[in-house]
């Protein structure tokens, strides 16, 4: 499913139309938008599918992408997050 120019898979790791943001970016985008729902997510301590990971999409209420968040279970890899390219806000533009 695509979206604007962003990319809409079922494959968490495929990050088009994504931009990397802090994690202050990402704290703010989650207390911004208090209406946000979970449009996908995956947790796989284990690394049963890859490294560990706990992986959360975020979207507006009517499923518009917002947020990924990446939780690594590697110490040097403690996490990443990213927002649709033109930002959070674009979101509520598309």
């Amino acid at each position: 499913m695509t979206l604007g120019s962003i990319v809409l898979p079922d494959d968490m790791r495929t990050l088009t139309g994504w931009q990397a943001v802090s994690c202050e970016r990402s704290d703010e985008v989650r207390a911004e938008h208090l209406d946000k729902t979970v449009r996908s997510s995956l947790t796989d301590l284990d690394g049963r599918f890859g490294g560990p990971v706990i992986f959360t999409e975020w979207a507006t209420a009517d499923g518009r992408p917002l947020l990924r968040d990446y939780r690594w279970g590697a110490a040097e890899r403690p996490c990443e997050h990213y927002e649709p390219e033109g930002g959070a806000r674009y979101a509520d533009h598309v």
